[in-house]
């Protein structure tokens, strides 16, 4: 069964996001904040991590951050899920390797489809 971390502030698209993997048979694991996400990534060694960008604490591109420049967890693939239009090149020109996007609002089939293709991704 493959982990995920889901780093979400907003409680109804976390909670969402939570039931959707459920059912579809992983184990979530989740966080509130990127710092509370940047902390989780390093206990739960998850085969994925689903973030949000704006987030209170410490923002998402700071979090993938301080997640690709470790060497325990940059090979981590990232998903980032955001409803903020720029923000797809900031991340490619600020992150290497492994961050995928999937912009909001978002429906559950599209959300499984990217979940499953970048763990099979990972498993080649």
């Amino acid at each position: 069964m493959k982990n995920i971390l889901i780093i979400e502030d907003e409680k109804s698209v976390r909670e969402n996001i939570v039931d959707i993997l459920e059912i579809s048979g992983y184990t979530v694991f989740i966080a509130n904040n990127g710092k509370q996400g940047l902390l989780m990534s390093k206990t739960t060694t998850p085969d994925l991590i689903i973030t949000d960008i704006a987030m209170p604490v410490l923002n998402g591109l700071e979090m993938i951050r301080q997640i690709k420049d470790d060497f325990r967890l940059k090979n981590i693939p990232i998903l980032v899920i955001t409803a903020q239009n720029k923000i797809e090149n900031e991340i490619i020109n600020k992150q290497s390797g492994n961050i995928s996007l999937l912009m909001k609002p978002f429906n559950v089939n599209t959300l499984k489809m990217k979940v499953d293709e970048i763990l099979k991704l990972r498993k080649n």
